[in-house]
């Protein structure tokens, strides 16, 4: 069988699992339309830089194709290609595995398979999946080893709360604090709070700095960094 291309981000230090940003994020344009500016899907980081590239987006787009095909359409059936993707990496169980690095829970049918893994075939794992879709998980029991964080569509909100779900996470701009909120420090060595502190909401560093920044060297212009705010990208 067919197995998910197994993806390793540096700065997460376990394997990951992605699928196409955009194609498999199914309110992003939506998102983008009704939030402008602010809409964390409008600079999303796994549509620019390496992952623009042929290397990075070919996998994704086969994982894509391979997930949605109609032999899959069961969770059964789709939650036994995640665990056989998973443990081809090796013969021993990950301690740590983050969902959709790049894209999101597009259907109710991924989500229950996601669920079924964590609860039957990985109980001793310990999973977590940001998501714009919280609603794909709507009636599912969420196991203790399955960290299910909806995420804010705008950068700077507050971190959703849903019902049933672990505490939110959301996007500030680089420097900016929320109260009540988790900056993360940008590397996973040192710290598992995603996965390991469901009660805590996360604030991430907005990604778009860098791609803002590279927009602005191009235009000829510096960006100070104590001087760096939405609307200069607005004008670029």
């Amino acid at each position: 069988m067919e197995l998910l291309h197994v993806s390793h981000p540096s700065k997460l230090h376990c394997p990951s699992i992605g699928f196409p940003a955009g194609l498999s994020c199914p309110g992003s344009k939506a998102r983008i339309e009704k939030h402008g500016i602010r809409s964390v899907c409008r600079t999303c980081y796994a549509k620019t830089g390496a992952c623009r590239s042929g290397t990075v987006r070919g996998p994704l787009a086969r994982n894509f194709e391979l997930a949605r095909e109609r032999r899959f359409l069961a969770s059964d059936d789709l939650a036994e290609l995640f665990f056989a993707s998973i443990m081809g990496e090796g013969d021993r169980h990950p301690k740590y595995f983050r969902w959709m690095w790049s894209g999101d829970v597009w259907s109710p049918n991924v989500a229950a398979a996601i669920v079924q893994v964590a609860r039957w075939f990985m109980p001793g794992t310990a999973f977590w999946v940001p998501t714009k879709e919280p609603r794909m998980f709507k009636g599912l029991r969420i196991p203790a080893n399955l960290t299910v964080r909806p995420s804010a569509a705008r950068i700077g909100d507050a971190a959703p709360r849903v019902r049933g779900l672990a505490a939110g996470c959301t996007t500030v701009l680089p420097g900016d604090r929320l109260a009540g909120h988790f900056v993360c420090p940008g590397d996973c060595s040192e710290c598992r709070v995603c996965w390991d502190s469901p009660q805590i909401a996360v604030a991430y560093p907005w990604h778009g700095d860098a791609i803002v920044r590279r927009q602005a060297r191009n235009a000829g212009r510096d960006i100070a960094a104590d001087d760096f705010d939405l609307d200069v990208y607005h004008r670029l």
